[in-house]
């Protein structure tokens, strides 16, 4: 999310490492693995993520029941 987040912002590509404390060849990889998704689908799956993970540690619901939900939203 940070490196989707990062490109869409006026940084030199040069300069991400830097910026996002990472190595280049984890940058290019996290590039591929995200792009075929917008920033704003990886946002909104982040925070699926956040809610199920809050729901799971506040007894709202069956763990197991919870995960199911949230990957077959993805």
């Amino acid at each position: 999310l940070s490196v989707k987040d990062a490109e869409a912002r006026p940084i030199r590509p040069a300069d991400l490492p830097a910026v996002l404390g990472l190595q280049s060849w984890q940058i290019q990889q996290y590039r591929n693995t995200t792009a075929r998704f917008s920033l704003e689908d990886l946002k909104r799956t982040y925070e699926r993520l956040l809610t199920t993970d809050y729901k799971i540690k506040t007894g709202e619901g069956n763990p197991r029941l919870l995960l199911e939900q949230f990957l077959l939203r993805i």
